[in-house]
């Protein structure tokens, strides 16, 4: 079975930049233009339904001393610490050379990240876009040494 993992040389600027101007010209919304795409937000709430369904969201209400239902404000944090769990174990996967592991480790992160957008209610469509275009804007290494 050929390696899924293939070395290839980094395009240049000149290769890129037919690319680039696509997806910039995609970005560009105004009126009658067609929605944004909403591929994250729409895998990551096919994710959390079924996070959901598997019980990874049983502590999410706790009952308080007089029996009422009340937020578990813990559990964002403990979600977030999924999240840096997956990223051990794709640190562990790099350093043991396994490249299927490491690659299965990096869907794990992509998967909990989706989530947790989903369930929080952050659009990363539109989060990711708004990022991305405060990043073009900074300097190289975002004017650090490393």
């Amino acid at each position: 079975m050929p390696d899924r993992f293939v070395d290839v040389r980094d395009p240049t600027a000149d290769e890129l930049e037919p690319v680039a101007e696509t997806i910039r010209d995609l970005r560009v919304y105004g009126v009658g233009d067609p929605p944004p795409p909403v591929i994250l937000l729409l895998l990551g709430r096919e994710i959390h339904e079924t996070a959901r369904s598997k019980g990874f969201y049983k502590t999410e209400f706790l009952r308080t001393p007089t029996g009422l239902p009340a937020f578990n404000t813990s559990l964002p944090a403990e979600k977030l610490a999924l999240i840096h769990e997956e990223v051990s174990e794709t640190l562990k996967a790099l350093r043991d050379d396994d490249r299927e592991k490491e690659a299965e480790e990096v869907a794990d992160i992509v998967i909990r990240v989706l989530d947790y957008a989903a369930w929080r209610g952050i659009d990363l469509d539109i989060e990711v876009e708004k990022k991305m275009a405060k990043n073009r804007t900074r300097p190289h290494l975002h004017g650090r040494k490393f």
